[in-house]
């Protein structure tokens, strides 16, 4: 809690664009990283330059939280 998260998310996907949605993590001041796709976050492209993102935050609790990946 009060540190600076980052993770970095790489799209291998074939033909298909990707986020990952955080659960338990308010995103407090980064909106644009909740994960859901042309709603809070531009997607992930598996494209040479754009297939790559790096989520940083600061959790705003102690917990156990989980998250997954968003595809089309």
């Amino acid at each position: 809690m009060g540190k600076m998260v980052s993770v970095k998310v790489i799209n291998e996907i074939a033909d298909d664009i990707t986020t990952v949605h955080w659960h338990g993590i308010s995103q407090k001041g980064t909106p644009f990283s909740d994960g859901v796709i042309n709603v809070t976050q531009c997607p992930i492209y598996n494209a040479s330059g754009f297939n790559h993102m790096v989520y940083t935050f600061v959790p705003d609790r102690a917990g156990t939280f989980w998250y997954h990946g968003h595809v089309t």
